[in-house]
């Protein structure tokens, strides 16, 4: 609790967590239409098949994310390979919250697809967010000012 605390203390501390969200959002925006735009471009240009396009598309998205998200979300400048693989490991946690939110959703709640996605969406989005701010670039040693 005590990164809550310190999160919240005072003005500065949610400007800045407000102003992490706000880029947070912009880069994931820019993550969504990167991955798009190489999805399409492989299977329409080099007739790769759906599903490699689509694989190839998330690896060229989840680096665009992790860069723009060390550098203009979290402003950190410590070397890649301390918080590349936490990114992996963020990701990978997002992502099974978001599954299994979407699967009780439809299972257990017996919610319609489209709300359970949505759902899933947000928890993802906020367990990602969460991590990354927490976890991933949490070194304020190595913030760029």
């Amino acid at each position: 609790m005590h990164f809550l605390k310190a999160m919240l203390t005072g003005t500065n501390g949610l400007r800045t967590l407000a102003g992490q969200l706000i880029r947070f959002g912009v880069v994931g925006a820019i993550n969504t239409a990167t991955t798009f735009v190489v999805i399409v471009l492989l299977m329409l240009a080099l007739h790769w098949s759906p599903l490699a396009a689509n694989a190839a598309g998330y690896c060229v998205g989840l680096c665009v994310s992790y860069f723009l998200n060390k550098r203009f979300t979290f402003k950190q400048r410590a070397a890649v390979r301390r918080s590349a693989w936490r990114f992996v490991g963020a990701f990978v946690m997002a992502y099974s919250a978001n599954a299994l939110i979407l699967m009780g959703a439809i299972r257990l709640l017996s919610l319609n697809a489209v709300i359970a996605q949505g759902a899933a969406a947000v928890a993802y989005t906020l367990s990602f967010f969460v991590l990354c701010k927490f976890w991933v670039f949490r070194d304020d040693e190595n913030k760029l000012e």
